[in-house]
């Protein structure tokens, strides 16, 4: 099993071999290490994770670094999803064009602000809080994306498990509980600007 370090840096690489110009044909350890800040030698181990060869001299050849990379990562399978929150935070994750193209397929907005509710964002229906349930179920609803308030989020959560959702991006600052079975990963923006201001504020 890849672990989930190598799987961080995995899509790293294949983001930057996606955004290569199509002359280029094959890539480098050392392309790859200058260009995400790593040395060569690590690009070459999390490799070893890979059924894919390169060549002395040469690195690994664009194309096929990129299909493989785009499987193995499961960039290929469309997920269908919902965002529960139509604010600015859930409503920027429904535009974000990179969601789109790495499957990421946003079926509905969710709220409870009768001003948003029955409107569209784009081609993004803004339904109520109360058909979350139903509408999970009959569309088969894999994964749910939370951005609500912290006092809302376990609510929200227990909403998605119960009808089904098996994957859950939660990005209310609160600490959710979910079942074994439900994947659940957090965005704490707020807690990565305090990070970065520390390191910006312990250099000065």
């Amino acid at each position: 099993m890849i672990p989930w370090v190598v799987l961080e840096r995995l899509y790293l690489y294949y983001s930057y071999v996606e955004s290569l110009p199509p002359e280029i044909n094959w890539v480098s350890s050392e392309m790859l290490g200058e260009a995400l800040g790593i040395s060569p030698d690590l690009v070459r181990k999390d490799m070893t994770y890979c059924d894919i060869k390169g060549k002395p001299r040469q690195g690994y050849p664009v194309q096929e670094l990129k299909n493989y990379l785009r499987k193995l990562l499961k960039l290929d399978v469309n997920v269908k999803s919902v965002i529960v929150g139509a604010g600015r935070l859930g409503s920027a994750l429904a535009n974000y064009d990179g969601l789109r193209k790495n499957n990421m397929q946003v079926l509905a907005l969710f709220d409870v602000d009768p001003e948003k509710v029955g409107k569209n964002l784009g081609d993004i229906p803004i339904l109520a809080l109360s058909e979350l349930e139903g509408f999970v179920k009959e569309k088969h609803v894999q994964c749910g994306v939370i951005t609500v308030p912290a006092n809302s989020a376990q609510q929200v959560c227990d909403l998605l498990v119960s009808a089904g959702v098996r994957a859950i991006w939660n990005f209310a600052p609160a600490a959710l509980k979910v079942p074994h079975h439900v994947q659940l990963r957090n965005e704490n923006i707020v807690q990565g600007f305090v990070l970065l201001r520390i390191r910006m504020l312990e250099v000065n």
